[in-house]
């Protein structure tokens, strides 16, 4: 069993001292390793699969169903996971997702987008906040540069 950040078709890209960001790849037919999550998980599902099975600790849960486009989060901080996930579909299962390394929550201050209805808000609690950006060909908007520490 490893910590999710080296169990196979889940690529590291990057990490700092607030968090590790996760691409995962389970192409069609393959099995991940059993691996284990302790730290909190938002993600994104890039790329849904007709046939997700997950096992937790020898313990099959059976299909789980998840679409294109979810953004989600788990507190595995709080409740951490061992967990064995197989891709018996047609289609590639695709997730990218960062572990909130920083365990002290409200560190940053919170965000708005108030005024750019571009954005829509599709996670938000005490660990995350996150939106959601559709610009039709050809449409922009500002860009968003500044974090700010929580006093």
């Amino acid at each position: 069993m490893v910590p999710v950040e080296s169990a196979p078709f889940h690529c590291q890209v990057l990490e700092n001292e607030y968090v590790r960001f996760l691409n995962v790849f389970i192409p069609p037919g393959k099995v991940g390793a059993y691996h284990r999550h302790s730290i909190d998980f938002a993600y994104l599902i890039v790329e849904a699969t007709d046939r997700l099975e997950v096992t937790v600790l020898d313990k099959p849960m059976g299909l789980i169903a998840l679409q294109t486009g979810q953004v989600l989060f788990n507190g595995y901080s709080k409740a951490p996971l061992i967990h064995q996930v197989a891709n018996a579909g047609q289609t590639p299962f695709h997730v990218m997702g960062i572990e909130i390394i920083d365990s002290q929550p409200g560190r940053f201050s919170s965000s708005t987008r108030a005024n750019m209805p571009a954005y829509t808000l599709v996670l938000d609690n005490d660990r995350v906040r996150g939106w959601r950006l559709k610009l039709q060909p050809g449409e922009a908007v500002a860009l968003l540069h500044r974090l700010r520490l929580g006093s």
